[in-house]
């Protein structure tokens, strides 16, 4: 048997092990009941590292709704998520394609067969 509080010793030296993992942002610490793990996150789908914008597929879908002019209130309704939602999809899309517009955006997608 271990002596009294080397337990507690042990589990305070793997806290400071796991704080100084959890300073690294491409890590997570995922926990189960016996063990704790660190999980590498697994970075984009492959619909999403193939697309030449390197666009999710839920962007590509709020991509195609906005080259049918519709509205970020008209795309949430089809969508059923908020304006909010589709509000970040966009910023997203943008950011992603370098495009200050909508408009370019789309002439972009155009250019690149996308949609």
């Amino acid at each position: 048997m271990e002596a009294p509080g080397a337990e507690l010793a042990m589990a305070y030296s793997n806290l400071g092990q796991l704080s100084m993992l959890a300073d690294d942002p491409k890590q997570t610490l995922c926990w189960s009941e016996k063990t704790l793990e660190i999980a590498t996150p697994r970075g984009p789908q492959l619909a999403t590292r193939s697309n030449p914008g390197g666009l999710t597929r839920r962007q590509m879908t709020v991509l195609a709704l906005i080259a049918e002019g519709l509205s970020n209130a008209d795309i949430a309704d089809r969508l059923f998520v908020s304006a909010k939602t589709v509000d970040h999809h966009v910023s997203a899309i943008l950011a992603k394609l370098n495009a200050r517009t909508r408009g370019q955006a789309v002439a972009f997608a155009r250019t690149k067969e996308l949609i």
